[in-house]
């Protein structure tokens, strides 16, 4: 089982496989519908590539790194400072080894103190085709 990492540039941060599990999320179509006032159904194709999404479950993740093992501050810095949020692309890889380049999607940074100083929640990230 590898570590989850989050890279980007000369950065990375390690985290346990248990504080981190990633899923995958059904593909959605690029497709609007609307349904007129007799009923028809009409679809705007705005794209032919479906989005592709990972959340990512986040549990007890410790508040501050613990030896090789990045916490809830050093992930935060990371999305907020490295990353920006949502405006730069960086590798995600999970516990089977698998690196995407993702940017992250959630509208929110939501992850809450369950425990003290250990953090649960979820992330949202866009698979870059």
């Amino acid at each position: 089982m590898a570590n989850p990492t989050f890279v980007s540039g000369g950065t990375t941060e390690t985290f346990k496989p248990g504080n981190i599990q990633a899923t995958r999320v059904p593909d959605s179509p690029r497709q609007r519908l609307q349904v007129s006032s007799n009923g028809n159904v009409r679809v705007l194709e705005v794209s032919t590539t479906d989005d592709r999404f990972i959340e990512i479950e986040v549990v007890a993740l410790p508040l501050d790194d613990n030896g090789s093992f990045s916490g809830y501050t050093s992930m935060r810095a990371f999305l907020l400072t490295t990353v920006n949020w949502a405006e730069t692309t960086w590798t995600f890889t999970d516990t089977d080894g698998d690196a995407f380049t993702v940017r992250y999607w959630s509208d929110t940074f939501d992850l809450f103190e369950h425990k003290k100083d250990e953090y649960s929640g979820r992330l949202l990230l866009r698979v870059e085709v």
